[in-house]
Parts: structure tokens; C-alpha cells; sequence
């Protein structure tokens, strides 16, 4: 086995309609087998599906954005274990998510917010929700007396069991968040990440496909099919929902629940500019530049890898729905430009790849970074 490190895997490489291996930035690694776990929307699955898109789910995949921070605490041994999650809060009925923390140990607390990327209001600006979320007294009791140390975000993959592609392709296998494998409603899919990682090595040894019975916790997506696709209705259709599929495993909703789309769900924005972001109120209530600091980003001259396909259709997008990416991006990264234009600082991101999904008009040409370059998580 050889493990190429500093390898970036920027494009698949094609013999036909069959993958044989990925293109890096000066050379090919060819493959009879090439094994996709790249994590949600990913580039590669995303070029796999565009070459055989009847191997998509029969459902759209939807995804959640999380944003989370560790925030250093005075000693507090006693609550070391201790979980929280919330749900709703401060995202009203309208948008589907909510927050974690976890006492890590005895001096760091590992706490978050989730909100899905099929909102609908234009002006809603996730890290700000983020900041709303920990001012609640349930969180500050937690993190009393703290400061934020680090600073990360991150897609997760939500649509369930109607979105899962076919883990099989032509020369090609997909595994792990790639192919959607979260449990939402049991907010866990490290163990279906670990199970396919195994089942596509047993193919392989075999010389077979992935079969579903090789992941055994695939079960569990299947008990609540519709699960997600039932928040679109609003919190309180979508709890409903939730319930009436534990309690049947899966019987009702009967049938196929469609997804929203999450890039053309956005509604027309108001008359009224959207609200700007707040400055820093204190070590655990940081501004977006801030919270970007935490991130510890390594960055490299020459190393951007983002761009506008058409200016053209930024301006459209500024008079639709006021320029959303400058407002969902979890790093700063698009900010308001000279007139009706965007301007990118690409050394910003944080390569979640939210803006490849949540711009309306797929605008956004975003590809693999090179270099090193991104942040440099150490705490989480």
C-alpha cells in the first residue's frame, strides 16, 4: 500500500463512462478500484454524478451546516461527560436544526448549531444564529467564566435513506459522508462511515459491489425514510412526523417524502437591507473575523481557488435575494464588493463547501485548494 500525503485529487480521470483513478495537480494515480470519501458534496462525487446521474438517490440530498467552536473553561472536573443537544432555538419553525456541547474535559466544551441549508429567508446569516444560540442561559451556564479557543464549520449530510445514491459506480465506490451515511435523527454516522469503509474493502477483496447488507446500521435510515423531508412542512409537522415513524418503523409517512431544494428555495429578499453582523460582545460572543482567527488558517500566496463564473449573474442575485453568500458563509469569504459585485478572499475559507450548494444561481466556481492551505484544526 503506498500513502501519498501532500496529494491533492483534483479531478477523476475517465476510461468511457468508467472511473480509473483521480488527476492531482502534476500527476494521474490510476486504479482499478477508486473509492470516493471525500465527505459531503463533494468534487469528485459531484463530476461521478454528473457523468451517471442514474446514479443518484431518488430523493435530492439536503445537508445541515455546522458551525462550532471549543471554548476553554475554569476547571470543572464534575461535569466531564455531560451532553447537551437543543433543538429549534433561535431558528424559528421555518428552519430545521439546533445546538450540541459536550464537556470534553474537565477544561473544554465542545458546543455547536446545525441549521439545514433548505431555509428559505435570504437574510439569514448562520453565524450570527450561532452567537444568538450560545447568549441562552442554558449555554452560558456551561461555559461560564470561558474564552473560545477554536473555530471550525462544516456540512453534514441530512437527506436519509430516499437520498442515498447506488454506492457502486462504473470503476468507482462511494462511501462514508460522501454517500450521505448520517443517521439525523439519531445524530450520529461515524459508525455508517466506518461500516462502509469496510464493506467497500471487502468488495474490493472480493471483487464485487458493496451490497447493503455489508452495512449493517443502514437499518436505521431505513426505520425513519422520510424523516427529513417532513421538516419542510415546519418544527411542528416535522416532530409529528418524526414520531409517527419510530413508532411504525417507518410505515407512515407511507411512500416518498420529496426534498427541498436548497439552492433555489431562497425567497425574494425584502425591501429592508438584512441586519448587519454585531461586533465582538466578549471572549465567548465573537464576530465572525474574530471566530475566524480560532480557525488557525494556513494560508500561501497563489493558492486562491475560488472564483465568479459570471459577474452578470451576481448583479440578478444582489437585486433577488441581497447577495446571500455574503451573509451564509460561515468565514467571510464573499464579502460586498465596488458596486453589484463580490468580492472573494479566498484565504478565508474554512473549505466546508456550503457555497457550493446554498448560491442560487451555482455561481460559485469552488475548487480543491492546493498547498496546504485551510485551517488547521488542533483541538477538535
Amino acid at each position: 500500500m503506498d500513502v501519498l500525503t501532500g496529494q491533492t485529487a483534483d479531478a477523476l480521470i475517465w476510461n468511457g463512462d468508467r472511473v480509473a483513478g483521480v488527476a492531482t495537480h502534476d500527476e494521474t494515480v490510476l486504479a482499478p478500484v477508486t473509492v470516493l470519501a471525500e465527505g459531503p458534496a463533494g468534487l469528485l462525487s459531484r463530476e461521478l454524478y454528473a457523468r451517471h446521474p442514474e446514479l443518484r438517490g431518488r430523493n435530492l440530498q439536503t445537508h445541515g451546516l455546522g458551525l462550532k467552536e471549543v471554548v476553554e473553561i475554569p476547571p470543572n472536573p464534575a461535569a466531564v461527560g455531560t451532553v447537551l443537544h437543543t433543538f429549534g432555538h433561535p431558528l424559528g419553525s421555518g428552519v430545521y436544526g439546533g445546538g450540541f456541547l459536550y464537556h470534553v474535559d474537565a477544561t473544554h466544551v465542545a458546543l455547536g448549531l446545525a441549521l439545514a441549508l433548505d431555509y428559505r429567508d435570504p437574510g439569514i446569516s448562520p453565524h450570527e444564529l450561532f452567537r444568538r444560540w450560545k447568549r441562552h442561559p442554558l449555554v452560558q451556564r456551561h461555559v461560564a467564566g470561558g474564552r473560545a479557543v477554536e473555530y471550525g464549520a462544516r456540512l453534514v449530510p441530512e437527506g436519509g435513506w430516499h437520498s442515498l445514491p447506488n454506492f457502486n459506480a462504473p470503476g468507482a465506490m462511494v462511501i462514508g459522508d460522501a454517500a450521505g451515511l448520517v443517521d439525523v435523527m439519531e445524530l450520529k454516522g461515524l459508525h455508517l462511515a466506518i461500516e462502509s469503509g469496510v464493506a467497500a474493502a471487502d468488495a474490493i477483496l472480493r471483487g464485487g459491489p458493496i451490497r447493503s447488507d455489508d452495512i449493517p446500521s443502514l437499518a436505521g435510515l431505513r426505520r425513519t425514510p422520510n424523516y427529513r423531508a417532513a421538516f419542510r412542512a415546519g418544527l411542528p409537522v416535522g416532530m409529528a412526523a418524526a414520531g409517527l415513524a419510530w413508532l411504525t418503523r417507518g410505515l407512515l409517512p407511507a411512500g416518498r417524502l420529496a426534498q427541498r431544494d436548497e439552492r433555489t428555495c431562497l425567497n425574494p429578499a425584502g425591501q429592508a437591507a438584512p441586519p448587519a453582523a454585531a461586533a465582538d460582545q466578549g471572549p465567548l460572543d465573537l464576530g465572525l473575523d474574530s471566530d475566524l482567527f480560532l480557525t488557525h488558517l494556513r494560508t500561501r500566496v497563489a493558492s486562491e481557488h475560488i472564483e465568479i463564473r459570471d459577474p452578470a449573474k451576481c448583479r440578478e442575485c444582489f437585486r433577488l435575494h441581497a447577495a446571500p453568500c455574503t451573509r451564509f458563509c460561515p468565514a467571510n469569504v464573499y464579502a460586498i464588493g465596488v458596486g453589484e459585485t463580490i468580492a472573494i478572499r479566498a484565504e478565508n475559507c474554512v473549505q466546508c463547501r456550503c457555497c457550493t450548494l446554498k448560491c442560487p444561481f451555482d455561481n460559485i466556481d469552488w475548487q480543491t485548494p492546493r498547498h496546504g492551505v485551510g485551517p488547521d484544526y488542533r483541538l477538535s
